[in-house]
């Protein structure tokens, strides 16, 4: 069934946009790990067909979810390749932390140190080491905590910056010893840049939800006061309030909003703290 169903989206019978929901779709109904050999191989075999940037990107998604080991090759070429589209890039970027390869923490280390439009690439391997630390022995993970914690402490470029923040706040949620990660996103309330600011409010959230803790909780406070940013200012309330695990009429609006919003949660994605990440949330 599941091969057919592709056959029947790939089809050049449909207009492209029909065709990449249609993926979306599918892609998302695929359980990770599946089996079904006969369609991931159509997959892999597709993509080589196919021209359309938006069209290949579903197709690396889906081949992400497959889990498969042999995989590595096709989304390690895709990724390297400067003449690809970048949001190819970012998605085999992703992709390959789910191959479970040997050489894939080396790779997007590498990849992570590349230049791309909107450093698409580099944030794109942040994410795919994330999912990897997640899922990892503590040595594995403690190694990468300690590289996107440079990243993040010394890239110029400010969205590559609040990715390796966000993704900090994964980790830190996860880790048994937060205190490295916590005290380097505290760092990063007084980024010059205030997306950063906002996202290391949301990382603080993440990784301290319903803890209490009042060091962090001083911390935020002053950032409701004192950020020269209405946003970084709005976000850190909310915050607080995730970190005390309550909620007051004050911000109950907008919890509400989150709540009805938030309806796919990972381990490596929280769709409550990519609202919350977003400044288009408040506008």
């Amino acid at each position: 069934m599941a091969l057919e169903n592709m056959k029947t989206v790939l089809s050049k019978e449909y207009l492209s946009s029909v065709r990449i929901e249609a993926l979306k779709v599918l892609g998302s109904s695929l359980i990770p790990g599946n089996s079904n050999d006969e369609a991931y191989e159509y997959l892999k075999q597709a993509i080589k067909e196919t021209n359309d940037p938006r069209i290949r990107k579903e197709i690396i998604d889906s081949i992400g979810n497959f889990k498969k080991i042999d995989s590595f090759d096709l989304l390690k070429e895709i990724a390297q390749n400067e003449k690809a589209n970048p949001y190819e890039r970012y998605s085999a970027a992703i992709a390959i932390s789910h191959t479970g390869h040997e050489e894939s923490i080396s790779l997007l280390k590498s990849l992570a140190s590349t230049t791309s439009f909107h450093n698409l690439v580099s944030r794109g391997a942040i994410d795919s080491l994330k999912i990897i630390a997640i899922n990892s022995n503590e040595v594995v993970r403690k190694d990468i905590e300690i590289f996107i914690i440079e990243k993040a402490k010394n890239t110029e470029e400010s969205r590559l910056r609040r990715t390796a923040t966000s993704a900090l706040g994964y980790l830190g949620r996860y880790a048994e010893n937060k205190t490295k990660i916590i005290e380097q996103l505290k760092s990063l309330l007084q980024d010059d840049s205030f997306y950063v600011r906002n996202t290391a409010c949301v990382a603080l959230a993440n990784a301290l939800e319903g803890t209490a803790d009042s060091a962090t909780l001083e911390e935020l406070e002053k950032k409701v006061k004192e950020d020269p940013n209405s946003v970084v200012r709005s976000t850190a309330k909310v915050c607080i309030e995730i970190i005390k695990g309550e909620s007051t009429d004050e911000v109950r609006g907008r919890s509400s909003m989150l709540e009805k919003e938030a309806k796919i949660d990972s381990k490596y994605k929280s769709e409550k703290f990519d609202l919350l990440e977003s400044v288009d949330t408040f506008y």
